[in-house]
């Protein structure tokens, strides 16, 4: 009886340069197989690749991945005179060192601001507070350049004061973008210009809710016709409407409120708010419930409600008093593009006659489904920016005095008071996932603070790229360089538009007056990658040295690359001039050619020939026309009549002799004719004159003379035009004494 033999194969592995053959035979355990191949290329069993199995093998030529296990149940799969790659498992990751992460400046300021505004809000008032989270976001210079002073001096009223100056800036800004808007308004009379000015500065809740709203929709007609009705609930001058029936129950705010809330148009906490809001006798309340006792339009009632909802903060668990709006800054941001997708809040319905019955029975609950008129605009309510929160308690008095704040105070913040805040998105919406992942991000230390400040306007603003970074992730969440690098570039983007014009004036002019900036403002105004990462290197580093020579070395650069420019544009026009020159000498030849066989074949004259020039380009218009239709008889009569003028150039100044002796005839004729009227002697000088000199009136009727030959008629034309010129000329000297 006779045993089966063993199958084995002589395997040819290799591993980087080092090349081992080893003994595979079938059914050998796939543990035994890696010691082996382990002991072969790594001896020492203290290197990295001892912790890492043995895979499998990969063709060198095919690229074909040939398993372990497979491998060692048939060897035969491992042909002989083929080198195998050995494939190991993945080394493990190495567990990134935690670095204390360095709070920046941003962190540092805003730290400082919360404690001011928490301290004495009358000084800094939360909506001040928002205004100045997106300066911050934004890397704003002026405020850098205050917190950098303040690290130097440690003088918080200097800070304080250099904070107020920057919010007056922009003010200022937002108070002439507003009336620019608003002196364009063509459904705006004057008056209604003046008093909706009037309010502005007054600081109205009304018209800068108002604003407010623009600014996020920009919609001019929307925002006109609620200036419209401002203007109107302030003057009380337009009675109720007659298509409004007047409630015969007169409604209370609570009762108003609590249908809200029944509606699902209020939560209970902003309901509270409110409430708390119009016992404090709010200013924007009470108008909208004068303005609704004036015209009872409940729906003008319920999106005042509204705004003042978003206005006052009140989607969070605790409200904040209404004093200056926080104002929507995105303007100042150029990176930004513009919100196109507006979201409109859920239809009031038939919430005037579910109001009213809420006015008999206010306490009693009830439920019901709002119904959309498809003829009432429902009106476009935003929700409200979520505010930033760092150790935001308020004191229980709001008139309690400024405390001082210890330099101590603005140490760098804990990884606890992130500014993250909570999304007012859809949980299934793509901004609240995007909003979800910049907090992540956040706490991963992949961004900082300040770089998700920014970032949360490009959320607002609903960013393609930011979208689209947010969409790579969620396909392949393993991707997470990808995101980071490309979130990084758009707070780079960002810092550069924010900073843009600071960098020339800053660093550039400088240079231009020194003699050492020729070019850069060109590389600025094409924002030139090489500048923009020099500049971010400068923004990490914050070495003043480097980033000025780099920008001397990219002058120098650019002046190279312009001369080198310059110098091919004047090659290529050179050689451009030469080409031409040569193709008008190649034309003339072919001219010249032309013109000799048509000559010579008895179609073109000598006469003719001599007078065309080869260089003339109407002969060249004429030898390319008879290429196209090889029509020989239309190109000698085209160059007959090109040196027609040439060859009757002759004649014609015979004929213009011969003019002009005529036109000595007729002038004695009309002379004779003239002396024939026995005119006066003043009339018949100024008659001469006017012929003299070619009179218009006279040169007409020697034209009309000589066509009909009416001797009567002519003399008497003469006779007048010569009383005329003799009463002109008297009439002059008089009218120029009595001036």
């Amino acid at each position: 009886m006779s045993s089966s033999s063993i199958v084995t194969a002589i395997a040819e592995l290799r591993h980087e340069s080092i090349t081992r053959k080893i003994a595979v035979y079938e059914g050998m355990p796939p543990e035994e197989l890696d010691v082996l191949v382990h002991s072969a290329f790594f001896p020492v069993k203290s290197t990295p690749e001892w912790t890492r199995k043995l895979v499998g093998f990969l063709h060198a030529k095919t690229r074909t991945f040939l398993p372990l296990q497979i491998a060692t149940a048939f060897p035969t799969l491992l042909q002989p005179n083929h080198t195998y790659e050995v494939v190991l498992e993945r080394a493990p990751e190495a567990p990134k060192p935690v670095q204390n992460r360095v709070s920046t400046w941003q962190e540092k300021l805003y730290a400082i601001l919360v404690q001011w505004s928490t301290s004495s809000p009358a000084a800094l008032s939360p909506d001040q507070l928002n205004r100045l989270e997106l300066l911050i976001g934004q890397g704003n210079p002026a405020l850098q350049q205050a917190y950098t002073t303040f690290e130097q001096t440690q003088e918080l009223e200097g800070l304080y004061a250099a904070v107020h100056r920057v919010l007056g800036v922009v003010l200022q800004q937002q108070k002439s973008s507003f009336t620019r808007v608003v002196n364009t308004l063509s459904m705006l009379k004057p008056h209604d210009v003046a008093l909706i000015h009037e309010l502005y500065t007054q600081g109205n809740d009304l018209v800068l809710a108002a604003w407010e709203v623009y600014e996020l929709d920009e919609d001019r007609l929307e925002f006109a016709d609620t200036l419209l009705r401002i203007v109107r609930f302030k003057t009380h001058g337009i009675p109720p409407s007659p298509t409004k029936v007047k409630p015969e129950v007169n409604l209370s705010m609570e009762g108003v409120l609590k249908e809200m809330v029944n509606k699902q148009l209020l939560t209970a906490v902003q309901y509270q708010g409110l409430l708390r809001l119009w016992k404090a006798k709010n200013e924007a309340m009470i108008g909208a419930m004068e303005a609704y006792e004036a015209d009872h339009d409940i729906k003008e009632l319920v999106e005042t409600l509204l705004l003042v909802v978003k206005h006052a903060g009140l989607t969070k668990h605790k409200p904040v008093p209404i004093t200056v709006p926080a104002s929507n800054l995105e303007e100042l941001h150029p990176l930004s593009p513009r919100v196109q997708n507006v979201r409109s809040p859920p239809s009031y319905g038939t919430f005037e006659g579910k109001l009213q019955s809420a006015a008999t029975t206010p306490s009693e609950p009830r439920t019901s489904t709002p119904t959309r008129s498809p003829k009432v605009k429902s009106p476009v309510v935003k929700s409200p920016k979520p505010k930033l929160r760092v150790n935001t308690q308020l004191s229980s008095s709001s008139n309690s005095p400024a405390q001082p704040l210890s330099p101590s105070a603005a140490l760098p913040l804990s990884s606890r008071n992130l500014p993250t805040s909570p999304s007012h998105y859809a949980p299934d919406s793509q901004e609240y996932f995007v909003g979800q992942l910049l907090e992540q991000q956040v706490q991963k230390g992949v961004l900082t603070p300040g770089q998700f400040m920014a970032l949360k306007t490009l959320l607002k603003k609903q960013d393609a790229t930011l979208f689209a970074a947010a969409q790579a992730y969620k396909e392949n969440p393993e991707d997470s360089d990808a995101l980071a690098a490309t979130l990084l570039d758009l707070c780079n983007v960002m810092h550069w538009e924010a900073n843009h014009q600071s960098i020339l004036h800053t660093w550039i002019v400088p240079l231009e007056q020194e003699g050492r900036g020729s070019g850069l403002r060109d590389l600025w105004n094409n924002n030139d990658p090489r500048m923009m990462a020099a500049y971010q290197l400068y923004v990490h580093d914050h070495n003043k040295e480097d980033f000025i020579d780099t920008l001397v070395r990219l002058a120098s650069v650019s002046s190279s690359e312009r001369d080198h420019e310059e110098k091919s544009q004047d090659a290529n026009d050179q050689l451009n001039k030469a080409e031409e020159i040569d193709d008008q000498v190649n034309e003339a030849e072919e001219a010249s050619a032309a013109l000799d066989e048509l000559e010579s074949a008895g179609r073109l004259s000598q006469d003719v020939k001599e007078q065309l020039d080869p260089d003339d380009p109407r002969v060249h218009a004429a030898l390319e026309v008879y290429s196209d239709n090889q029509d020989v008889g239309d190109l000698v009569d085209t160059l007959e009549r090109i040196a027609s003028p040439k060859v009757t150039q002759e004649d014609e100044n015979e004929i213009q002799d011969d003019e002009a002796v005529d036109a000595g005839v007729m002038e004695k004729q009309i002379l004779h004719l003239v002396y024939e009227l026995a005119l006066p002697d003043d009339e018949l000088a100024a008659l001469k004159g006017a012929i003299v000199d070619n009179d218009v009136v006279v040169q007409a009727a020697i034209q009309v003379y000589e066509m009909e030959k009416d001797e009567d008629d002519f003399k008497d034309t003469l006779r007048r035009v010569a009383r005329h010129l003799v009463n002109a000329n008297e009439s002059t000297p008089v009218e120029e004494e009595d001036s």
